[in-house]
């Protein structure tokens, strides 16, 4: 694994990320200096998020077929470009427009870059998206800090920070990365494989991304206000717990892909998802708010720990295309949990938070169903006969100790 590659790899996921959070986290500034409404405000995250979604599974075909390392540093002047305009930008048609470019800028990153993360993982892809993973979860928090931190001081116009920093990772990138022939030798043995695209077992592992990315999402966007509504708590302890949740997510996402690499991939999804749903009911029942806060680190581990084996996973299942399979199962953990939230927030609505939580135990079961459909791969196969070669050797060992012992004890008689 190359470990340097894929950290940098981690910064520009960063540098990315940061510029995508920005988007939503400018609208109460943009709403406030010139009357946008709800659904205007609303229209502009859709509108960034649509465009991301659609053409991430297209950019990954691109990816596929010719090497375009350069999508990287380009998206990220995009973005960063986008999300510096949309201070200075006075009218609503300019600032969707800028939100579709910037879901755009969305798009040309992420399949590029995590094909390209699988490419130099090695052996150690779980480890290595993990990493990768991480720099994006690190963009997600930082993007609205930055906001909130610099546009209520120097105004609006703070967005400017946004391209300066996008134009310092895309120059730390391109020097980085400036072989671009040994990229194209590495993309090459990376993709000649000889196996075929499992398609059927892609569209299970879809099944289970879009379940367990609407838990996900679930918890994120309703826990603050759970713990407000059924524990009695202040908005700021509400808050305190989201972040809580947010942190042991991104430790979990880093613990999965390094117990993947070990346990194998369709073993760890599968373990994560088969805790996860009496986690999820547990933490519906309990009245507890003790036992609520414990429940919160292994459920952020069910969920995060098997985000990145899933993305290694779905690279496995279409060995020929990896670039597409990251647009697809990056495109849909980014969405479809985004999709689903309306109707998550109508349940709540009517019947109340904790049915919303009770609906997530649904998800967490299908996501366990559709998980026990996917097959073993290469590194499964491997873990498990490690863990056979050891378990043989261990019990070696025992007997051996134990008949050395006897023998001692007969030398002594």
């Amino acid at each position: 694994m190359d470990k340097g590659k894929i950290i940098l790899l981690s910064l520009a996921h960063t540098s990315a990320d940061v510029n995508s959070s920005a988007v939503p986290a400018l609208l109460p500034f943009l709403a406030a200096a010139f009357g946008y409404s709800y659904t205007e405000a609303a229209a502009v995250v859709f509108c960034h998020s649509l465009v991301s979604a659609l053409a991430q599974p297209a950019v990954g075909w691109v990816s596929d077929k010719r090497q375009c390392t350069w999508f990287i540093p380009f998206s990220i002047l995009l973005l960063g470009c986008c999300a510096g305009a949309m201070g200075f930008l006075t009218d609503y048609r300019l600032l969707l427009a800028a939100a579709c470019f910037s879901g755009l800028g969305a798009s040309l990153f992420h399949p590029e870059a995590a094909s390209l993360t699988n490419i130099l993982a090695g052996e150690r892809k779980g480890a290595a998206m993990s990493l990768f993973a991480i720099g994006g979860n690190a963009g997600f928090v930082l993007g609205p800090v930055f906001v909130g931190l610099l546009v209520p001081v120097y105004g609006l116009h703070a967005t400017m920070l946004f391209p300066l920093l996008a134009l310092l990772t895309a120059t730390s990138f391109l020097i980085a990365f400036r072989r671009m022939p040994q990229l194209k030798k590495l993309r090459r043995q990376g993709t000649a494989t000889g196996q075929a695209n499992n398609w059927r077992a892609f569209s299970w592992l879809a099944c289970a991304i879009v379940a367990r990315a609407v838990v996900t999402q679930g918890f994120y966007g309703f826990i603050a206000f759970y713990w407000i509504a059924r524990f009695g708590a202040t908005a700021q302890a509400g808050s305190w717990v989201l972040a809580c949740f947010a942190v042991l997510g991104a430790a979990s996402g880093l613990a999965g892909g390094l117990i993947s690499d070990r346990l194998g991939y369709v073993a760890t999804v599968r373990c994560t998802q088969l805790f996860l749903l009496p986690l999820v009911l547990l933490f519906s029942w309990t009245d507890s708010p003790w036992l609520a806060g414990a429940l919160l680190a292994p459920i952020a581990f069910c969920l995060y720990g098997s985000h990145s084996p899933m993305i290694v996973l779905g690279q496995t299942y279409l060995a020929r295309n990896i670039g597409m399979a990251a647009g697809f199962t990056l495109g849909i953990a980014t969405t479809a949990g985004g999709v689903a939230m309306p109707g998550l927030g109508l349940v709540a609505d009517s019947y109340g938070l904790t049915t919303s939580f009770f609906c997530l135990s649904g998800l967490a079961l299908a996501s366990l169903l559709c998980s026990l459909k996917l097959p073993q791969t290469r590194i499964d196969r491997k873990a498990r006969t490690d863990r056979a070669e050891a378990q043989a050797e261990g019990e070696a060992k025992a007997e051996n100790a134990a008949k050395s012992t006897r023998d001692a004890m007969s030398g002594e008689g």
